[in-house]
């Protein structure tokens, strides 16, 4: 049964990723897509739980593009430094 759980699960967060891609190249505001999306008959516990994280996953990816991969979690910071166009000390 739990191999069969990870299996719907596995399946279920391809779905949502290939959403996400979907929904950024359409140049649709991701964050409210996801809420109308989680509201509907494609909510799921899933995606309310991971929704948020689709979003840092996209930072994540845009640091290593950049050459940050290297860094641990604090790459984040780097980041939002980055688009903020601000440094901290």
């Amino acid at each position: 049964v739990k191999a069969a759980n990870q299996l719907i699960v596995a399946v279920n967060l391809q779905a949502c990723a290939e959403a996400v891609v979907f929904l950024e190249k359409s140049g649709v505001d991701l964050g409210a897509a996801l809420d109308v999306l989680n509201g509907g008959l494609a909510g799921s516990t899933v995606l309310t739980r991971k929704k948020t994280n689709f979003q840092t996953a996209s930072l994540v990816a845009a640091l290593r593009a950049q050459g940050d991969g290297g860094l641990d979690h604090s790459a984040l910071l780097r980041g939002v430094e980055r688009l903020s166009g601000h440094t901290t000390a």
